[in-house]
């Protein structure tokens, strides 16, 4: 028994997603569980904006967890979704994230990669925190070992 070879992929069957699908961030409040937005009213406000094969990507207020859906179906007043992933986090590990917006790493022409403070005020400079690392990884390694000593 031959089996037959798949058809090529077709171009007008090859699409760029973004045009395709849009993606979504969600910030579920204090005590709501990953497994409790698999609940269908649960998108009963937004549900009117989505569209089969949207992306929502969800962030635990509290920053425990954060987890990827996929929406199945909907309608004006009820969103379907399955959860494609679920990632349980601690609180170290949002801390050191969030605190990470508060730093810029640049390369700087004869100092190679820095760490800068960002200055809360515009018209403020930013301070040099660390120069001479050889890449940007390694400039970041060093700002998230700084963080964990001074918090």
């Amino acid at each position: 028994m031959e089996t037959k070879a798949p058809e090529a992929l077709q171009g007008h069957m090859f699409k760029q997603a973004d045009y395709e699908r849009t993606v979504y961030r969600a910030y579920p409040e204090q005590g709501t569980s990953a497994e409790d937005l698999l609940v269908r009213n649960y998108w009963a406000h937004i549900a009117k904006g989505l569209k089969p094969l949207d992306k929502i990507e969800a962030v635990a207020k509290d920053g425990t967890w954060y987890a990827e859906y996929l929406v199945l179906g909907c309608d004006r007043m009820w969103a379907k979704v399955v959860m494609l992933s679920k990632v349980n986090l601690s609180t170290a590990d949002v801390s050191a994230s969030q605190a990470l917006d508060n730093f810029d790493i640049k390369h700087v022409a004869g100092q190679k990669w820095c760490v800068y403070t960002k200055p809360e005020n515009k018209a403020d400079a930013p301070a040099l925190l660390k120069s001479g690392c050889p890449d940007r990884e390694d400039a970041r390694v060093w700002l998230l070992g700084h963080i964990k000593t001074t918090a």
